[in-house]
């Protein structure tokens, strides 16, 4: 993790609050920005983020989604992140986005203001038991109540959050914000230990040994091999094997690259699915083998030979048997493999692949290129490929569109931002957000449904008053289409009364918060709309009118 350039591991001695001390510290250990929404136990440290000009704060409509632009903003730049809540419904509304970035490896400070310690135990306004609330989703989870303290116990959340990869919870009693304190600061030199290894030698032997005797090997990679694009390919290369990834993975090899299969799983397609059920022997690369990416742990052979490199020890053999466990850094380690293995060439395997690729992504373009109307989300994921950057950052959000794109979407250089384990609904637009502020000269997109866009709509409003020119592109199909997909799914009657959503002109909103606003419902007017949102230099949202009948393929 890149560390605030300027960080020394101590600051010397100096009288200040203690709410001064708390931002003073978050600056040295890299933090930016701190989202969240004010209440009256936090006021001080929000004061004191006023006085100085290193750690920012921007308020969201929602603490729920301010912890999920924390989440994003950690997820994409691999750095601290941080939000705030005040007590009560304040942090408890925290809850979701935090349990996003837990689930998903994200560093993320949350500072919960707590009531005054006199009044600790005895039901004060809004009070409630923070402690317990967040022991099943955080790494570290304590209040300061000893204002001499704050340095040590804030190095100590900030410490777990990175190394142990999720949330840490700091919890600071109001009247203990404004108390005074001479302690000094403690950065992260000294304190902060990330270094990186690869898997020992003989271990890494003996998987080169096992892929090269491969007859149809695979590599599945995930989000925990991002930093390992450059020799994840040269890997496949050498040992002459398809790519694969997670859903949370997509992007991290360009999916015109001949040996790229695509997302397996549940958003996965056919040819990326088929290849895994039948390898011989499977490299994994920074992935759990989560449910989604293994169909309800069905996808995998019992026959098939598991080689899995990871940091961390704990996604090894969970939920399938792994016959050899590299535990250490992707990339270090893949370069090992690289460096070991002689190349490999499966002439007749590449050419069956080859095949199978060729022939779906031919069916796959004709809803595609489909000038039906109402327009076809295929449709739409095309002329969004066509017309966005080379190097813009996608949020995706929660629904059937999340199929259609890992479908049909073909990444170039864009990085891809999601809700993964969780799954939360809303995402996109708090994540866009985030994503423009960490990086500006990028664009910042949020995919999404109606369904999604209505529980977390407040924040492009957030993002008028920031002056963040995100593009949102909207695929309103008047329904909760995950849910109709999901009970056609299990051969059940979707129920209207439960999935149908009032119609709703998203464009209209939009203008009334300050942004551009347009509505689509004709295939052909949707390349035009789509770069003039993207070059109007404020926020915008396009609502495509999509066909509510179209249905994703799940998985089998």
């Amino acid at each position: 993790m890149a560390v605030h350039s300027s960080a020394a591991a101590l600051v010397r001695s100096k009288t200040r609050t203690v709410a001064d001390a708390i931002v003073a510290q978050l600056g040295l250990w890299g933090v930016q920005y701190v989202f969240g929404v004010q209440g009256r136990s936090i006021l001080d440290v929000l004061e004191a983020m006023n006085r100085q000009d290193t750690v920012r704060y921007l308020e969201t409509r929602d603490e729920e989604a301010a912890a999920l632009m924390a989440s994003a903003q950690a997820k994409l730049t691999g750095r601290l992140s941080a939000c705030i809540g005040t007590t009560g419904p304040g942090v408890t509304n925290l809850l979701t986005g935090l349990y996003d970035a837990e689930s998903d490896g994200a560093p993320v400070l949350a500072i919960c203001g707590e009531e005054r310690r006199d009044t600790i135990g005895r039901g004060a306004y809004q009070a409630i038991d923070q402690h317990a609330l967040f022991e099943t989703s955080s790494h570290f989870n304590h209040d300061i109540l000893d204002p001499g303290q704050t340095s040590e116990i804030l190095m100590l959340a900030c410490k777990a959050a990175i190394e142990k990869g999720g949330v840490a919870r700091l919890g600071v009693p109001a009247d203990v914000s404004r108390a005074e304190v001479e302690s000094p600061l403690i950065g992260p030199t000294g304190h902060l230990v990330q270094e990186r290894w690869p898997a020992p030698a003989a271990r890494v032997a003996e998987a080169v040994e096992m892929l090269s005797s491969a007859k149809r090997p695979v590599i599945l990679a995930g989000r925990g091999a991002r930093d390992a694009r450059d020799v994840l390919t040269l890997c496949a290369d050498r040992l002459d094997t398809p790519v694969v990834t997670s859903c949370p993975a997509k992007g991290l090899v360009a999916e015109e690259w001949p040996r790229a299969l695509g997302v397996v799983g549940r958003f996965g397609n056919e040819v990326a699915d088929d290849a895994v059920r039948s390898a011989d022997v499977l490299l994994v690369v920074g992935c759990s083998l989560s449910e989604n990416t293994t169909e309800g742990w069905t996808l995998i052979s019992d026959d098939t030979r598991i080689v899995q490199i990871d940091t961390n020890s704990w996604h090894m053999g969970r939920n399938h048997r792994v016959d050899l466990a590299l535990v250490g850094d992707a990339y270090l380690t893949l370069d090992e493999i690289v460096r070991q293995a002689k190349p490999v060439q499966h002439p007749s395997y590449r050419t069956e692949l080859d095949g199978r690729k060729r022939d779906w992504t031919a069916r796959i373009d004709i809803d595609a290129d489909s000038d039906a109307v109402p327009i076809r989300p295929q449709r739409v994921i095309r002329e969004l490929a066509q017309a966005c950057a080379d190097d813009a950052i996608i949020a995706l959000d929660v629904g059937d569109h999340a199929a259609f794109f890992c479908e049909q979407f073909p990444v170039r250089n864009q990085t891809i931002l999601v809700s993964g384990r969780m799954g939360v609904m809303g995402f996109s637009v708090p994540a866009a957000n985030a994503a423009k502020l960490a990086r500006p000269n990028r664009q910042a997109i949020a995919l999404c449904g109606d369904g999604d866009f209505s529980s977390t709509m407040g924040e492009f409003l957030t993002a008028c008053q920031y002056h963040l020119p995100v593009m949102v592109v909207l695929m309103d199909n008047g329904a909760l289409g995950m849910a109709i997909s999901e009970q056609t799914h299990e051969r059940l009657h979707p129920v209207g009364f439960y999935s149908k959503l009032a119609d709703c002109d998203y464009a209209k909103f939009a203008v009334a918060c300050g942004g551009m606003g347009a509505r689509v419902s004709k295939p052909a007017d949707l390349r035009t709309t789509l770069e003039s949102a993207f070059n109007v230099g404020r926020p915008a949202l396009v609502q495509v009118d999509v066909d509510t009948n179209q249905r994703p393929r799940f998985g089998g």
